[in-house]
């Protein structure tokens, strides 16, 4: 993906904090489809392993298309005026939070994702 595993970190972990859109189970999934110990550092990895986690995060969808893809599908909801779209816009709940007494802490932690 481009981007430098921490060298200190155990590579399941790594991949977690410095990869944009790789979570806990795909940061498994993807060592465990490597044939790579999760609980190896990365300063522990021969070539051979760090070609093949090279190789199989290759396979994911990651940072700025990621990022892009997420950012196209809200913008697609305001455009066709679908109310998560409307919401995610002006910074509110989206998923029928309660918004009575809590919608200028929402606005706060929300901001504009459109």
């Amino acid at each position: 993906a481009g981007k430098e595993i921490p060298r200190n970190k155990a590579i399941a972990y790594g991949l977690i904090c410095s990869i944009y859109g790789i979570g806990k189970p795909s940061a498994f999934k993807i060592c465990q489809d490597a044939a790579v110990d999760p609980s190896k550092r990365a300063s522990e990895l021969s070539e051979d392993e760090e070609l093949r986690l090279v190789e199989e995060v290759g396979k994911w969808t990651l940072e700025n298309p990621l990022r892009r893809m997420n950012k196209a599908n809200c913008a697609l909801l305001l455009d066709i005026k679908h109310r998560r779209g409307t919401r995610m816009a002006a910074g509110m709940p989206v998923n029928g939070q309660r918004t009575k007494t809590h919608r200028k802490t929402a606005k706060k932690l929300n901001p504009s994702r459109v």
